[in-house]
């Protein structure tokens, strides 16, 4: 279990300036355990309950950016309040979460401390909270911007006709459309489409 003041330090070490009194309150509310866990490749983030004991805890990649890492830490904290308000049988990520995870994301931004880029981004995505925050194009390029290491240019960054690796396997920028990028991969000349804000390697 966490105690208050080992909170505050990882708070003051992985969150923006101004949200640690917000994150703190939440806490406080709901008293979980929160782990700061390696990098996942197949999510950021994790909220679980364990019937055994009553117990909550969530999950948050330690190598997130501090706005990247508040903005997990409000959408698990949905996870939790959406599931004690109206029962452990809603959608994963339906209405009732969505509105609980709306409700906190304005209060983040009430505090209005946020960069221009993150407020904006941040704000649209509210109107209608996707799975994952890191599926919106516009908020995941506004983050990309902290990062302190880069993983690669987005595909969307790339002029036509460039050779990129993506997971693995080269391809070659063909066509950039709404939101994916049609590509053609190289060693079986198959084409595919890539979501636009995917980081790629690009070939030079």
């Amino acid at each position: 279990m966490n105690s208050e003041i080992a909170l505050i330090d990882v708070f003051e070490k992985h969150l923006p300036e101004g949200y640690g009194d917000l994150c703190l309150q939440l806490w406080k509310e709901y008293r979980f355990t929160l782990k700061i866990t390696p990098t996942r490749k197949t999510k950021v983030g994790d909220y679980r309950f364990d019937q055994r004991n009553n117990r909550h805890s969530i999950s948050i990649n330690y190598n997130l950016n501090p706005y990247g890492f508040l903005i997990t830490y409000l959408h698990e904290v949905a996870h939790m309040q959406a599931m004690l308000e109206y029962g452990p049988k809603i959608g994963h990520h339906g209405a009732e979460w969505k509105s609980t995870f709306r409700r906190l994301l304005i209060m983040a931004l009430t505090i209005n401390k946020l960069p221009v880029d993150i407020t904006t981004a941040l704000a649209k995505y509210a109107k209608n909270p996707k799975a994952s925050s890191y599926s919106d194009p516009a908020l995941v390029m506004a983050l990309s911007r902290y990062d302190v290491q880069k993983t690669g240019s987005f595909l969307t960054e790339l002029l036509q006709g460039q050779d990129f690796v993506f997971q693995g396997k080269t391809y070659k920028m063909l066509k950039k459309r709404r939101t994916r990028v049609l590509c053609e991969r190289v060693d079986n000349c198959r084409r595919y489409l890539i979501s636009g804000h995917a980081q790629v390697q690009v070939l030079e």
